[in-house]
């Protein structure tokens, strides 16, 4: 075990000094050159894409529907952006000036340097493939290490990296923790990690020790709420789709409703013939269009949570089936949920919803400032008034109204976190933005006199100093 360990380090190092050196290479490319660069990867991408398909299922059953719906798609238009807009991009942006009207100034964006990218696995391509773009973009060298949960997808990923780019440019490490825990040790100029808030301190403490900036996608608790007047089929619609999509294991799935008492005996009622139609054929459960619970540990960890609402008064309203033997769990609702259950105490990233009756809007506030900051705050309403309340009252990475998950997909929106949901932001040109130094540079102007006043001796020049600064 030493012996391998060891083998890892000295692997990982002479990776990461070999695109070091290699990084002012990549700093100094063009627009053209880093588009030709993307434009590769998208031809490779798609020439192997029956077998990013068949890794995840072989990874988590996963629908080869909901493969392409959400993870190819968006790599597709998150590429494209950037081919398509990265000369605007990378365009020296100029500002006027404050101290002297005759001297000019203006950001340039060079790249951050080393860029270590720590994949996710419940959507193991896309969340390790797209920070990347924005690497590439921005001109960073990069390391990906893929979740080791989804070894296929990960393998496959690795493939895909090999055929596209030198390893100085862009390298694909695999392993598990002690390979992340040999990297975490190395300098990076930046680290990307979309994961867990646990794992997200771990890799802060290990950035801090090389001051290392970072961007993190965490997650959270992510609330709906549906208010009196919201379209109540509409809410069903989203929410069951985002609860079901990958089996709940989204980070942006809302975690919990928030509903009006009237209105949850139709809300469940809509929720049940969503699931029949969507998921029963001849009264059976269909499993081929349903993904697995990626491993034993999390249908453990999931079994857990609602065994002890059930144990604590919450009342089964939809669901509840769990089969270990396939590791699926199917779409459950629960009632009577209190805040004392384990299963409003963490992020639940499974088909698990529980429903939480409110009376007031500020109640439902006030409910969800129980939580830390989450990701994602869903809520259906028609009321602008309402809308508006709930804007200024809460705080969260991304707001979408009256559907779920779509402000995610939008380019022209930048997506992430906040505190425990994570910080940094990327998607477009946020994220060329988020992987680059923005550099400022100030030109003097020539016609500029030498500065004799702040020169010493300082003699009498305090009170004259104030005279000046009592013109602002």
């Amino acid at each position: 075990m030493e012996a391998f360990a060891n083998d890892v380090k000295k692997d990982v190092i002479t990776l990461f000094q070999a695109q070091r050196d290699y990084q002012n290479i990549a700093k100094q490319s063009t627009a053209e050159e880093r588009i030709e660069k993307l434009l590769k990867l998208k031809s490779t991408v798609l020439a192997l894409k029956d077998e990013i398909i068949e890794a995840a299922y072989a990874d988590s059953n996963k629908p080869p529907f909901e493969t392409v719906a959400m993870e190819f798609a968006h790599f597709l238009d998150e590429l494209n952006d950037a081919c398509a807009n990265l000369p605007d991009w990378m365009k020296r942006e100029r500002v006027g000036t404050s101290l002297n009207p005759n001297a000019k100034a203006e950001i340039m964006y060079e790249p951050r340097g080393v860029v270590l990218i720590m994949g996710p696995w419940n959507m193991p391509f896309l969340l390790t493939i797209s920070p990347m773009i924005a690497a590439v973009a921005a001109g960073n060298t990069a390391i990906l290490k893929p979740s080791e949960f989804t070894p296929s997808v990960s393998a496959v990923i690795k493939k895909i990296i090999n055929l596209t780019f030198n390893e100085q440019e862009i390298a694909v490490v695999e392993g598990g923790i002690d390979t992340s825990t040999e990297l975490l040790k190395l300098p990076f100029d930046h680290i990307f990690l979309t994961g867990s808030p646990k794992v997200g301190k771990i890799v802060m403490e290990a950035a801090a020790k090389n001051l290392a900036s970072v961007t993190m996608e965490l997650g959270g608790k992510s609330p709906v709420i549906i208010d009196s007047g919201g379209n109540l089929d509409k809410a069903v619609a989203g929410i069951m789709k985002a609860k079901t999509f990958n089996a709940g294991q989204l980070c942006l799935a809302c975690d919990y409703v928030l509903l009006p008492a009237a209105m949850q005996e139709s809300f469940i009622s809509k929720a049940k013939d969503y699931v029949q139609s969507a998921y029963y054929q001849n009264g059976s459960f269909n499993n081929g269009d349903y993904a697995q619970i990626i491993n034993l540990a999390n249908f453990n960890r999931l079994k857990h949570l609602f065994d002890d609402a059930v144990a604590k008064g919450a009342k089964v309203a939809m669901g509840g089936v769990f089969d270990l033997k396939n590791r699926r769990i199917q779409p459950t609702i629960l009632t009577d949920v209190s805040s004392d259950m384990a299963i409003m105490a963490e992020e639940i990233f499974g088909p698990i919803t529980p429903i939480i009756n409110y009376s007031t809007k500020e109640e439902a506030v006030a409910y969800i400032r129980k939580f830390p900051k989450p990701l994602c705050f869903y809520m259906y309403s028609e009321s602008p008034e309402n809308i508006d309340y709930y804007l200024r009252n809460s705080t969260s990475g991304g707001v979408c109204i009256n559907d779920l998950m779509q402000q995610t997909f939008e380019l022209r929106l930048p997506f992430g976190g906040v505190n425990n949901s994570g910080m940094g932001s990327y998607h477009g040109v946020f994220g060329f933005r988020e992987l680059s130094n923005r550099r400022s540079v100030y030109y003097q102007s020539l016609q500029t006199p030498v500065d004799e006043f702040a020169r010493p001796p300082y003699a009498d020049k305090v009170n004259r100093l104030w005279k000046q600064l009592a013109r602002l």
